[in-house]
């Protein structure tokens, strides 16, 4: 028992030794001098400036400057100006930026090559200034265009049972998309038809079904410029929604949304210059008439 003791605490001590051993030699790699021929000129800092933040100096201490050229005396040697590595050098020891506006664009070339993440961040921040969403406004709210842009009409989804008639003018006629959305996840920035949940009638006569996985298109007469459109919606509770479209009073298309249907909202997609107007939208109870 005594030698299995004994032999644990040898054991133990060894771990110590070398436990000691890897911090002394961790404190030596931080603390070794290194000296840097820098465009012709000599440039000494310690590792563990170059190593303060991650970027392509880390890496060269971590491998000793493997594939790094060496000049006659075998110093690392560096093809950038000698001035505005001693910028990256003072940044890495945390005295910042310089106060020069020309030093600052100097360094701004040298973080990108030393790939010092944290110092181009601080030169050039990302901007903070966004576009609030809405029609027209791109997914990342930094881009706002005329082209495909989506809005919905009234402020409440249809309700699940009656009637409802949406009716537009067509005041100028490029590309005009109008139907019926999902009132959920919603894309304003997107045409209505290569939306999920949506049910349209293209100015181009194409009436598109949109729905789950599967989309389906029907061809028929299509409209233009000072065209009344109308979308009429029939809703009952656990079945399918009858959507017919009109153009001019005459019908032009009927189709259904399957049951279940989820809350709906009238919708209009434009793209380039087309203007329409709201004639009517009205929602009524089951037995009185539109």
């Amino acid at each position: 028992m005594k030698r299995c003791a004994a032999k644990r605490d040898a054991q133990s001590e060894d771990r110590g030794d070398h436990s000691v051993q890897e911090d002394f030699a961790a404190a030596s790699i931080s603390d070794r001098r290194i000296r840097i021929n820098v465009g012709g000129e000599y440039i000494t800092t310690l590792a563990r400036t170059l190593c303060s933040e991650p970027s392509l100096l880390s890496e060269w201490v971590k491998n000793d400057f493997a594939g790094i050229p060496r000049d006659s005396l075998g110093n690392p040697f560096i093809d950038r100006d000698p001035e505005n590595f001693r910028q990256v050098i003072n940044y890495l020891r945390g005295y910042g930026l310089p106060a020069s506006t020309e030093r600052i664009i100097f360094l701004a070339e040298d973080a990108e090559y030393y790939k010092i993440d944290k110092l181009m961040a601080l030169i050039n921040p990302q901007t903070q200034w966004k576009f609030l969403s809405g029609p027209g406004i791109s997914e990342n709210q930094k881009e706002f265009s005329t082209e495909n842009i989506l809005a919905t009409c009234g402020t409440e989804p249809l309700p699940p049972e009656g009637r409802a008639v949406f009716s537009l003018r067509v005041e100028k006629c490029d590309i005009v998309t109008i139907g019926l959305i999902g009132a959920k996840n919603v894309r304003h920035n997107v045409p209505l038809e290569k939306q999920v949940n949506t049910i349209s009638f293209r100015n181009s006569g194409d009436l598109v079904r949109h729905l789950s996985c599967s989309c389906t298109f029907k061809q028929s007469t299509g409209y233009k410029s000072h065209d009344i459109v109308e979308v009429h919606v029939s809703l009952k509770p656990d079945a399918p929604a009858q959507v017919n479209f009109y153009c001019n009073g005459g019908k032009v298309h009927e189709t259904d949304w399957p049951s279940p249907v989820p809350p709906l909202r009238f919708a209009v997609s434009l793209h380039g210059a087309s203007v329409v107007i709201i004639e009517k939208c009205t929602t009524v109870d089951v037995g009185e008439s539109v």
